[in-house]
Order: structure tokens, then C-alpha cells, then sequence
């Protein structure tokens, strides 16, 4: 500044408004490096009086500021360094006056209102990052009570960083993702304006940085060994010592927090992608087995080699299924699952059906055609169930190269074992039927009989009719009705119609007193062709008059009015619903119909939803024309029967219908007699087992109208809704407690107890919970564990979960509060308990209170 600047700043000074009941203005200037000695003694500003401080005239000029002249504008100025306060006379009027400085820091110093002089070297230190306004204004902004050197070189690392508060961690996290994004800006920028010295100094503080290297690489690589030293049961090798810190808490937390980070994980994966190549993980990790590091997650390494491991040992044959099955559980809660939830399930259903195999001795019984329908009812679908699950989960799979041994040993057992068994022991039983009605079991075509007609007159009901649901999958959706829906749900099985296609079985389900197959092969019910909805919708009125069939997309495309106004006044709603056979009967799309069928829960559950909000309905039927047989393989030609043509007839690559008894190798024959009625004229001819008739065209993967369980296993699933006040059917989530007695914590590392309250049963559904501490103003000071309440045990002792906290290295107040948060992860409006503790460590590590 030259003295006209410094004469223009202080006119400015003592021209502005008076506050604080002031009646003038008193400023003092420090010239320490006397670079105006000589100007100040002919320096003249209208209206203000100037004193020039000595050694030794310090009281006086006290005395006559405030004895001899109260009133004059007054600028003190002195030669001399700035004297602390407790060694200067005039620093009471100092308190409140100005002070004007050629001197950056402590014109700085003064507009923040900082008045410990001894923090002046700090901010010279940042010379060049208050020439900036904007910086300053940041600075400013993040309101810093009582400074501290350390304060004011995390305040400028904040502004830097664009951090907007005052935490080491996001300042930290900040360096760490630009140097990641492989700009490096943020870390030029604090060599620029603030000072790398300082900022290594406080990752050796709070983080344990010992490497005079200053390497961020080196850096992280700490963070992460730090954290899998805590978490692995082996002890690191010599070579990894030197990066596992002392500040472990510190660092446990970081990496917690940032992997758990919804914006910032995908550079924490980043950052240990960098990692595990410099310091060779995967080659240290081979050398232990899973079990050792199966709570760990600092490595996506760590999941790939657990499940490399699994797979391996499934191709190996090696049946340690429990084992396995309790690996992938482990893994639920650690941060690599969400990435390769369908490569753990998927191995987890492979598993589920080979144990299914193992628990039936790899033995399909020899048993009558009633005893057989009842042991696929009750046991064998679950191969089916879980063969399908595996492909839904690996078909979306990352890793799909790494799977595909496993999907030929599931392929293997699935049609080598499974198929083949079953179809073996099903045909030598169906064979022993004199028809095919077989004595004892409900009938498809007695479905409306059974279960709709008695409803006339007394309350409306509703059949949903889903295309190709077949018996497995309905069992899955029953479990998720039930735990969707206050009510009850009951869940049957119907021998149903052979040939089973949807135009036979869509028939069956319609009120009939009399079904006929004409010239054409059209079915007829009651004299009329059972195709299409209009015609269903006239023989359901021949019945009732009070009925109606509609699809599944036009109800959905209702309005609340216009479904109302539609349903009013009537007794019987069929509604038609076609996902799964829509997408298999497609050569282009056949292999999407697992996916098709989870599609078709979500919309038939959607479509109930409406119909009980809606048009309050009570009763609800679920049921199918018919199941289906796929193998996602190819097929075999010996799988193929060719060389069959008939004169007249109706053919599928599952069945031919034909007015001609024939002998065809490889087939069964029954008469339709049991459906038609005496002398109906009419055979059906299905392939025996898996079989397929040779036809023209793509797609014979997903296929229908054979004698198979998997096609001829009809389910029946009935939904009582409940509106009662009752609480016998409301469906609840488990409740996870807090059992640890104490609300005291006295180490940084503390271990705290939960239970759940009740086993997983119907209408009792898990829930998945978080907990952490945070202080009484919300910021987290733990890290953050994951509890999945979802044991099906009556053993209390098998649901109840043991939880690792670690708190941050910081001061910890006794007399404040922190609280234990635990919350309903994927609900936010769901469970929420914020506990009271108190925190009153032992040991204070090296932070000066």
C-alpha cells in the first residue's frame, strides 16, 4: 500500500456508521516493520487525532483516550509489534475499537474477529489463499468458534476441498476422489494456496500416517490394511506391517463410512481397484481359507475368490452344503453383496437344488400315480422351484463365465437326474391308471363346481387366471401374498386337463356340464367355443348371469370410477392374465420366461391390491390353465420323436389329439373319455417323459401339453381378505432390540447385543436394520453395521446378533449425550429407535482437552 491507499482505507475507516452506542471511531495501526516511521509524523486526516504510541507512553495515552479526549476520532499508531493481550495496557480499548494493517493476516485476523495474536504465523502461512474473495467468504462461512492453529489449517483444507464443514474426513474423501478422477487439482491447489506440511500433519494425527514417502497411494493403502488387520482371523504377513496404522479407529470408521457412502462408493471402489494390484491381495489372500476372511470386505477380491471357491467345490462334488450355504449368508451385510446379489443367489439356489437331491438319497420313489402327484405336491417341485431361481439370478449375473461349469452341473442334474427319474417313475404310474383322472385328487374341470358356485347369491368372487403359472411358481407367490396382504391364504393343487394347452385348460375352468372337441378341434363348453373372452364371458353367464370375464390389462387400465361402476352388482369376475406363457410360447423370448414369471407376481399382486382397494373384494382365486416343461439347454435329437403325421388332428410339439387310436413308440395314449364323455371318438398321444414331437420351427425349450407334474400340477391358491380390526392377520416385521444393558460406553471399540424379537413365519416378514452412533447434532461417529433379522429358529440364542462398534478418535464430552441410531434400512418410514448413551473413555489417545 502506498500512504495514498493507506489514506484513502482509513478515511473510509472512520467514515462508517457508528455502532454499538459508540460516539467515535479509535483505531489502531501496527507498522511493525516501520515502513511509514517517517510518514506518520506529517500524516493529517480531517477530523482524527493521531497518537503515536512509544515504550514507555503507553498509560497515558490510556488516560487521555479515555480521561482527556472521549470524543475525538483517535488513530493509535505504533512502531512496534503487535504485545500479547495479557502484557498490553490498552487492550480493553483495543477490544473495541478497529485495527487497520497493511499486514494481510492481520487485516484477516481482524475481519474474522480473531484476536490471539500468537496465531499470526498461521495465517501468514496461507498468504496467498486470502488474497482471494471468495475464498475468504467460504473461510468465513464456515463459522469457526474459539480458533486454534489446527482449526485454521482444516478451515483452509475445507475451502479447498469445497468442503463446507469443518471434518477431516469429507476434506479427505474430497482429495482422495479428485486424485481418483486422476485430475490431482485439489491436491495442486493446496500446494498453491495451503500448505502441504500442515495437511500431512494432520493425516499422521488422525490417521496414523508414518511413511515419509507423502504418498496418497501410500495413504490409502494404510486406510485399507489398517482395516483388514481388524477384520481377518489371519495374521498380515512381515511386508504389510508398515501400513497398518495406529490410529485404527480412525481409520476403520473412514473406510466405513466411505464404502457405505451412496455418492461416494463408487470411488471406494476405485480406490481399493488400485490397491489390491500394488499390494498384491488376491495373491495373499490364496494362501488362507475363506472362513479367514469371510467377514472381510475392504477387498472386491475377497467376494470373487469366496465365490470361486464354492463353485469349484460344487463341481467337485464336494457336499458341504451347510457350509457353503453359511459362507454366502455371512456375506449378505458386507458392501461387495449389492454388486453380486445374483451370483449369490444364484450359487445359493444351485446349492438348493443339489441338496434337494442329496436330502432324496438321489432317488425319485416308485410309487402309485395318486401317491406320486402328492410327493411332487409336497417335495419334488422344489427341484423345479430352485432350477428356475438359479437361471433367474444367473441370467442377470456379472460374472457369468465364472458360472458357467456350475450351470452345466446344475444342467446335469436337473435333466440327467431329475427329469429323467421323474419322468421314468411318473409314466410306469400313469400307465397303471385304467384313465387319466386319477382317484382321489381334485379336478381342473370341476374347478368351477368345487370352488366358485357355491358363492352364488351370498358374495362376489374373484378368479384370476394367470396363463402358464405353474404349480412351483404359484407356491412362491402364495408365500408372497401372504406377506403382502391382511388375510389368509391357502394353497391347493388340481390333477389338471391332458392335453394340457390353454385352450383345453381354459375351458376346464369355466362352469361345464357338458365339454365337446369338435371337427375343427375347437372346445366347446356348453355348446359354445370356449375361445377368446367374449365367448368365456357368455358361458360364465349361462351360469350366472350376475358374471363377467374381462383381462388383466383392461381392469388395470380402469379408473377407481369406471372399475366400480364395471364390478357393481356382480358375483363372479374372471380375469385373464397372460405374462408367462405370453413370453415362453415365443422362440425369441422362451428364454426369458423366469424372468416372465417374477413379472407376473408383481402384477398379479398389484392387480389384487386394486381389487380389494377398489371394490373391497373378499374372495380371490388364483389359478392356471395349465404348467410347463423347460430346460435351458439345448435339446437332443434322441429327445425328438419324428416321423409321426395323422390324417386329421390337432398336434403340439407335446401332444397330438386325434380321432385315431395309434400305437406310436414313445408315447402314452388315453382316451379322452374322461373328459368328453363315453365314446368321444377322441385320443390324446403324448411323448413319454421330456420328449418332444419333431415340428417345424424354433423354440422347443419351453413346452406344454404333455402328462409331465410340471405341466399337469394345476395350483389353486385362495386369498381371503381380512378388513377386520383384528390383528390375527396383519403382517408385521420382526422387531430388533437393543438387549445390552449398559448405556454407558467406556472403549472405542465396544461390542453391543440385539435380538429379534420372533421367528420368520407367515405374516411375520425379516427386517433389515442399520445402526450407528451419532452425536446429539446428527453427525455419525461410529461406523455402521448391518443386522438382518430374518431366522426362522425358536431357539432365542440362534436370534440374537453380537455387533462390533468402533468410535471415532475424537473428545468425547461425559456429561453430553450421543445416541445409538438403529433404523429400518430399506424403509424409511419404517422401524426407528435413537437410543441414549453415554461416552466416557478410559484413554483420550493424543487429544488435549
Amino acid at each position: 500500500m502506498n500512504l495514498q491507499e493507506i489514506r484513502n482505507f482509513l478515511k473510509e475507516l472512520f467514515s462508517k456508521p457508528k455502532g454499538d452506542g459508540k460516539n467515535r471511531h479509535i483505531v489502531f495501526w501496527y507498522d511493525e516493520s516501520e515502513d511509514f516511521i517517517e510518514e506518520i509524523d506529517e500524516f493529517d486526516l480531517e477530523g482524527v487525532k493521531v497518537i503515536k504510541l512509544t515504550p514507555n507512553n503507553a498509560f497515558h495515552t490510556k488516560y487521555h483516550i479515555e480521561k482527556e479526549d472521549n470524543t475525538s476520532n483517535i488513530l493509535v499508531y505504533s512502531n512496534m509489534k503487535k504485545p500479547d493481550p495479557q502484557e498490553d495496557w490498552l487492550y480493553d480499548i483495543y477490544c473495541y475499537s478497529e485495527e487497520f494493517s497493511t499486514d494481510r493476516a492481520t487485516v484477516i485476523m481482524r475481519e474474522l474477529k480473531v484476536q490471539d495474536s500468537s496465531l499470526k504465523e498461521e495465517f501468514e502461512l496461507y498468504n496467498a489463499f486470502f488474497k482471494n474473495k471468495e475464498r475468504i467468504n467460504s473461510f468465513k462461512n464456515l463459522n469457526i468458534q474459539n480458533y486454534t492453529k489446527e482449526k485454521i489449517h482444516i478451515g483452509v483444507l475445507a475451502v479447498l476441498t469445497k468442503v463446507r464443514i469443518m471434518d477431516m474426513e469429507e476434506i479427505l474423501k474430497a482429495i482422495i476422489k479428485d486424485y481418483l478422477d486422476g485430475t490431482n487439482k485439489i491436491y495442486e491447489d493446496i500446494k498453491k494456496f495451503g500448505n502441504v506440511d500442515a495437511l500431512w500433519t494432520l493425516l499422521q494425527k488422525y490417521y496414523g500416517y508414518a511413511f515419509e514417502e507423502r504418498s496418497l497411494e501410500r495413504f490409502m493403502s494404510m486406510l485399507l490394511v489398517t482395516n483388514m488387520n481388524e477384520t481377518a482371523k489371519f495374521d498380515l504377513p512381515k511386508k504389510y506391517e508398515p501400513f497398518v496404522s495406529k490410529k485404527t479407529t480412525n481409520c476403520i470408521v473412514f473406510i466405513n463410512h466411505f464404502m457405505n457412502s451412496v455418492k461416494d462408493s463408487d470411488y471406494y471402489d476405485k480406490m481399493q481397484e488400485l490397491v489390491v494390484e500394488k499390494l498384491k491381495i488376491e495373491v495373499l489372500l490364496e494362501k488362507y481359507d475363506s472362513e479367514e476372511f469371510i467377514n472381510c470386505d475392504e477387498f472386491e477380491a475377497m467376494d470373487k475368490l469366496i465365490l470361486s471357491r464354492i463353485i469349484n467345490l460344487l463341481k467337485e462334488g464336494v457336499e458341504e452344503y451347510d457350509k457353503y450355504l453359511s459362507l454366502l449368508s455371512s456375506r449378505r451385510t458386507l458392501h461387495y453383496y449389492k454388486k453380486y446379489v445374483s451370483e449369490y443367489k444364484a450359487i445359493k439356489w444351485a446349492i438348493n437344488l443339489l441338496n434337494k437331491k442329496k436330502e432324496l438319497s438321489s432317488t425319485i420313489k416308485t410309487e402309485n400315480a395318486y401317491s406320486m402327484f402328492k410327493s411332487y405336491g409336497a417335495d419334488y417341485f422344489y427341484i423345479d422351484k430352485a432350477y428356475r431361481k438359479f437361471y433367474y439370478h444367473f441370467d442377470n449375473c456379472v460374472l457369468k463365465d465364472e458360472l458357467n461349469e456350475l450351470r452345466d452341473t446344475v444342467e446335469n442334474v436337473y435333466n440327467n437326474w431329475y427329469l429323467d427319474e421323474l419322468s421314468i417313475k411318473w409314466n410306469e404310474a400313469i400307465l397303471n391308471e385304467g384313465s387319466w383322472r386319477i382317484d382321489g385328487l381334485k379336478q381342473q374341470d370341476r374347478f368351477y363346481k368345487d370352488n366358485i358356485k357355491g358363492f352364488k347369491g351370498k358374495e362376489r368372487v374373484f378368479v384370476i387366471i394367470s396363463d402358464g403359472l405353474r404349480y412351483e411358481s404359484a407356491e412362491e407367490l402364495n408365500t408372497l401374498i401372504t406377506n403382502e396382504r391382511k388375510g389368509k391364504s391357502q394353497f391347493d393343487y388340481m390333477q389338471g386337463v391332458l392335453p394340457s394347452y390353454t385352450k383345453l385348460g381354459m375351458a376346464a375352468l369355466l362352469p361345464n356340464s357338458e365339454i365337446e372337441i369338435n371337427s375343427k378341434y375347437d372346445v366347446l363348453v356348453n355348446g359354445i367355443n370356449s375361445s377368446g373372452t367374449e365367448n368365456r364371458n357368455e358361458i360364465l353367464k349361462m351360469e350366472n348371469e350376475k358374471s363377467l370375464a374381462i383381462t388383466y390389462n383392461e381392469v388395470m387400465d380402469m379408473k377407481d370410477a369406471e372399475i366400480r361402476k364395471a364390478f357393481t352388482g356382480l358375483e363372479v369376475v374372471y380375469i385373464y392374465h397372460n405374462t408367462i406363457d405370453a413370453r415362453g410360447d415365443h422362440a425369441s423370448t422362451e428364454r426369458e420366461v423366469f424372468k416372465a414369471t417374477k413379472e407376473a407376481f408383481n402384477e398379479i399382486i398389484t392387480l389384487i391390491n386394486k381389487l380389494v382397494n377398489r371394490v373391497s373384494a373378499a374372495t380371490i382365486f388364483i389359478t392356471a390353465d395349465h404348467g410347463y416343461l423347460y430346460k435351458r439347454s439345448s435339446m437332443v435329437e434322441s429327445n425328438k420323436l419324428s416321423g409321426i403325421k395323422l390324417a386329421e388332428g390337432e398336434e403340439n410339439r407335446r401332444f397330438l389329439l386325434t380321432s385315431n387310436k395309434e400305437q406310436v413308440e414313445g408315447t402314452v395314449t388315453f382316451s379322452m373319455d374322461y373328459l368328453l364323455g363315453e365314446d368321444s371318438d377322441k385320443y390324446v398321444i403324448t411323448p413319454k417323459g421330456t420328449s418332444r414331437f419333431k415340428v417345424q420351427g424354433a423354440g422347443a425349450n419351453y413346452v406344454h401339453g404333455g402328462a409331465m407334474p410340471q405341466e399337469i400340477v394345476v395350483p389353486v391358491i385362495k386369498f381371503k381378505n381380512d378388513r377386520s380390526n383384528s390383528s390375527a392377520n396383519d403382517i408385521r416385521k420382526v422387531k430388533i432390540s437393543l438387549t445390552s444393558l449398559t448405556r454407558k460406553i467406556t472403549n472405542i471399540i465396544t461390542y453391543l447385543e440385539f435380538f429379534q424379537d420372533e421367528m420368520i413365519k407367515d405374516k411375520v416378514i425379516s427386517l433389515r436394520v442399520k445402526c450407528y452412533f451419532e452425536d446429539d447434532e446428527g453427525n455419525r461417529i461410529s461406523n455402521e453395521n448391518i443386522i438382518i433379522g430374518d431366522s426362522r429358529s425358536e431357539n432365542p440364542v440362534e436370534r440374537t446378533y453380537r455387533e462390533k462398534f468402533v468410535l471415532k478418535s475424537m473428545p468425547y464430552e461425559k456429561t453430553r449425550q450421543y445416541f445409538l441410531v438403529v433404523q429400518d434400512e430399506e424403509d424409511p418410514n419404517g422401524y426407528y429407535d435413537r437410543i441414549p448413551f453415554n461416552i466416557d473413555l478410559a484413554i483420550a489417545n493424543d487429544f488435549v482437552f
